[in-house]
């Protein structure tokens, strides 16, 4: 990248980026190449190739830059660049090119993330297979609804589900070629496919052909073989199922009569044919318009819905319903004024790390009250909630009891509007009757305090030290348990 003169800029404003549009490379032995232009390249210059604009309201740029790369494609432009001298494309070329036209929302389809390498994917999708095992092994489970619609000739193309779908493909696959199943039980495996990922649908029609040795990890093996392209490593779709199929392999090798129990109906979906409803677009737009991954803090509360719910059943309660019903009322308006911990950002609106913050202190709480400490245990949150609050955890009952106490005593103080207002009633800076003297480095509100900051360090110094616990436990018990000596 180059830097040029205003004056210099200006001879060249029609090379001007404005995002979304796809360069292709004009001449030289990259000839032909393609990228997306990306937000950070707006205003830039691309003075030495063809930049194609799209009509973004019938055409997706990523989905059009996928395409310009299949190996479909390439067989076409590759012929068109050879000259003389040296490769090379003009607009004209490009212009007439035979391009394959989707409805948009086709070609927005996402790529299949439950295999990416990250710390909340990799939480995820171990959790979906404990899922998927427990239903093999145990109790036959239900994935919710899967929205689509299906054509005439039985084609189902869902507008959601599709990690769910994936991820069941790739499992009855390894069932089958682990378990040796006869090719005619397992034949309408071919019909899954990518229909706008031209990579992974040729991928998943080789996988099915293909007998893997199970002497060496799956992705391995596959990598091995003559019919998979070096690109192929570098599709994040691709990259995904590889990683997914180890995991597989990893928590189901040791499990027999898996095809038997998917036969039987160990795991289902139910599905909802939307074109019945009219509403097919409409909703396609409302359900993918977000474009982001579920956050940590909605896993957690689905996680933790699903936890006590389990331990509803077990003992015929129904505390599941309060507990998710504070969640989204209460204890959402109780944390909202401390939201975004304190920052301007638009994009952290949001209470989840208040939330979480608080979650945590409430188990380390429950922790030193068992005569323990947390530094011999897990920090993560889904480790927490497991330990304390899954339905097989004797103290579990008790557990939820302290948690909705610790948020349920902040939520309405008797003679005061808010945690702040009554803090302040008894705290200050300086020597005052009556009041607790807090050290300038901390805020007054202590609670604001452990919203923002309880488990954070700078170095090795808590930013919530010790003497901070204490204070602010003694609040809380104060209020939760106002006849308890035993605070920890």
């Amino acid at each position: 990248m180059l830097r040029i003169s205003a004056d210099e800029a200006a001879k060249i404003e029609k090379s001007r980026l404005n995002g979304n549009e796809i360069i292709i490379v004009r001449s030289g032995a990259n000839t032909g190449d393609t990228c997306v232009v990306t937000d950070e390249y707006r205003d830039q210059y691309a003075g030495y190739d063809i930049i194609v604009t799209l009509n973004l309201e019938i055409a997706n740029p990523v989905f059009f830059n996928e395409l310009m790369n299949t190996h479909y494609m390439q067989a076409i432009i590759k012929p068109l660049t050879v000259r003389a001298a040296q490769p090379h494309i003009n607009s004209e070329q490009v212009q007439n090119l035979p391009m394959l036209v989707v409805p948009l929302q086709e070609q927005e389809q996402r790529d299949y993330a439950q295999g990416r390498i990250d710390k909340d994917i990799n939480r995820v999708r171990s959790r979906f297979l404990q899922a998927l095992y427990r239903a093999v092994t145990g109790e036959p489970i239900t994935l919710d609804f899967v929205y689509g619609d299906i054509d005439e000739e039985g084609t189902m193309t869902p507008l959601d589900g599709q990690q769910r779908l994936t991820t069941l493909f790739l499992l009855h696959w390894y069932a089958a070629k682990k378990e040796k199943i006869s090719d005619d039980k397992y034949a309408f495996l071919s019909r899954f496919s990518y229909e706008t990922r031209y990579s992974a649908r040729y991928f998943c029609a080789e996988l099915v052909k293909f007998m893997p040795s199970f002497e060496t990890t799956l992705s391995a093996d596959i990598k091995n073989q003559a019919w998979f392209p070096f690109d192929w490593k570098d599709d994040p779709t691709i990259s995904s199922m590889l990683v997914m199929l180890d995991a597989i392999d990893e928590r189901f090798k040791d499990v027999p009569d898996i095809w038997e129990q998917l036969e039987n109906k160990a795991i289902t979906f139910y599905f909802l044919p939307i074109r019945d409803m009219g509403l097919t677009d409409e909703l396609y737009i409302k359900m993918n318009s977000r474009g982001k991954p579920l956050t940590v803090f909605e896993h957690f509360k689905a996680e933790l819905e699903r936890e006590i719910r389990a331990l509803d059943e077990k003992n015929g309660q129904n505390t599941a319903d309060r507990i998710v019903g504070k969640i989204d009322k209460s204890w959402t308006d109780l944390l909202w004024k401390y939201r975004s911990s304190g920052s301007s950002d638009a994009d952290d609106n949001i209470i989840d790390d208040e939330f979480l913050r608080y979650f945590k202190f409430v188990c380390d709480i429950i922790c030193y009250r068992n005569g323990q400490s947390p530094q011999g245990y897990s920090s993560d949150i889904f480790d927490l909630l497991h330990l304390y609050f899954s339905a097989d955890e004797e103290k579990a009952v008790a557990n939820i009891a302290t948690l909705e106490a610790f948020f349920d005593c902040w939520c309405k103080i008797n003679g005061y509007d808010n945690p702040t207002e009554f803090l302040e009633s008894f705290m200050s800076y300086t020597h005052a009757c009556g009041k607790i003297v807090v050290d300038s480095r901390y805020k007054i509100d202590i609670f604001e305090d452990c919203l923002h900051f309880y488990s954070d360090k700078s170095g090795r110094i808590r930013q919530f030290p010790l003497n901070r616990i204490v204070l602010f436990v003694c609040h809380n018990d104060l209020f939760t348990a106002p006849k308890r000596s035993d605070i920890f």
